[in-house]
């Protein structure tokens, strides 16, 4: 990931996020998680993934995405 847009969301959820990186697959493992909390991801392009922000406890969370839905990005971004 090399960078999340928009970088903050509304405690309460709901919020699109855009990720972009690279090597991103068109998967149905396609998945993003945010601090513990992982949820579909929805492919966008090979460099583009798009996630709905779950509820959230105020404060930064680390976000990174997977497309297996096993292994996890080790370049985190907070969110």
């Amino acid at each position: 990931i090399t960078s999340i847009i928009p970088s903050y969301g509304l405690e309460f959820g709901g919020t699109s996020v855009f990720l972009t990186g690279s090597n991103f697959i068109n998967s149905t493992d396609l998945s993003c998680r945010f601090g513990s909390i992982t949820i579909t991801a929805v492919f966008l392009a090979p460099d583009t993934v798009f996630c709905i922000s779950p509820a959230q406890a105020p404060g930064a969370v680390e976000l990174s995405a997977s497309n297996n839905g096993h292994i996890y990005n080790t370049a985190r971004l907070l969110f």
